[in-house]
């Protein structure tokens, strides 16, 4: 027989043999399942923790034993009063209505106390998870599984309390109070890290597109200037083609007035002189020289414009 075994019996009439008839081997079987099981429910936690759970409940068994006396003694003054055989019916049914209304107030204050003190040790609990950087969740549904309140209800409290384990050093705490902050500050940082580089993202693609454009749009000028190009030389070739046709036909008019006249050499030296001045001094030279030289400033312009598009190297070409 384990130690409180007859005490087990004491405080269980259910499992009493005066009450359920079975035989003693069957119920010390139950008896050890039943020990078995209140070592299920705790076993899993270190030694501190599974102390503060036993004064933890230890002061609602207290609880619990203090609200059965109140009723009790409520009840051994009405039976004491009962034995008495001068009271009318009236004033038994009297009595039993303020026995219930103070089973009734007893109950409520009590659960309500209940409720209040689990109400402050929940506050505890959650800001001592948030200060270490942890996030609870209640599992509020596991409050009614009955396998587990069996479990509960069949924890002893009277046997001996595992010593606690030695207070660990300031070191030591942070270290290990500090896994799972270290958790929910490495996610936090992976957030907030994946957050940076989403950004950066959006601004990369968003350089891209306007490189692009811009790419694009400087492809597109230095088309144009190419054509531009192209047309003046065409353009300046044709002025300097007819400025030589020019030329020819004033040379060849000076040629044949020498050939008319030998004997007058020096006479008819200023009468070329004259010619060709008179043809560089027309209206039509003097135009074909203005648009020349304006054909000369454009096409100037326009490489101008062409070395500031066209790379000096190579490695300036692989980079635009």
């Amino acid at each position: 027989i384990p130690q409180g075994f007859d005490a087990d019996f004491e405080k269980d009439p259910q499992v009493s043999p005066t009450t359920s008839g079975l035989p003693w081997r069957v119920i010390f079987h139950e008896i050890v399942i039943k020990m078995a099981s209140s070592s299920t429910l705790i076993e899993s936690l270190s030694n501190h923790d599974a102390n503060e759970v036993m004064k933890f409940m230890k002061v609602f068994k207290g609880k619990h034993e203090h609200i059965i006396d109140l009723v009790s003694a409520e009840f051994q003054d009405s039976q004491e009063l009962l034995t008495e055989n001068h009271y009318t019916c009236e004033e038994v049914e009297e009595k039993v209505d303020s026995l219930k209304s103070i089973v009734k107030a007893c109950l409520r204050d009590e659960l309500q106390t209940v409720r209040n003190m689990m109400t402050i040790l929940l506050k505890q609990v959650l800001e001592n998870a948030t200060d270490q950087g942890a996030r609870v969740d209640l599992a509020l549904d596991s409050m009614d599984d009955q396998s587990l309140l069996d479990k509960a209800a069949a924890v002893r409290l009277d046997r001996p309390i595992a010593k606690a384990e030695a207070k660990p050093t300031p070191e030591k705490l942070r270290g290990s109070l500090s896994a799972i902050k270290e958790v929910h500050s490495n996610d936090s940082l992976l957030v907030k890290e994946n957050m940076e580089l989403k950004k950066a993202r959006d601004q990369l693609a968003l350089r891209l597109k306007d490189m692009q454009l811009q790419t694009t749009s400087v492809l597109k000028e230095r088309s144009r200037l190419a054509e531009e190009v192209l047309r003046l030389t065409q353009s300046l070739q044709e002025v300097e083609s007819e400025l030589s046709a020019v030329a020819c036909v004033a040379e060849a008019k000076g040629g044949d007035s020498k050939e008319d006249d030998d004997d007058v050499d020096e006479k008819g030296r200023p009468d070329e002189v004259e010619s060709s001045s008179q043809a560089s001094q027309s209206k039509q030279m003097q135009q074909m020289r203005k648009m020349l030289q304006q054909k000369n400033e454009e096409l100037t312009k326009l490489r101008r414009k062409m070395r500031h598009y066209e790379p000096d190297d190579l490695e300036a070409d692989s980079e635009f």
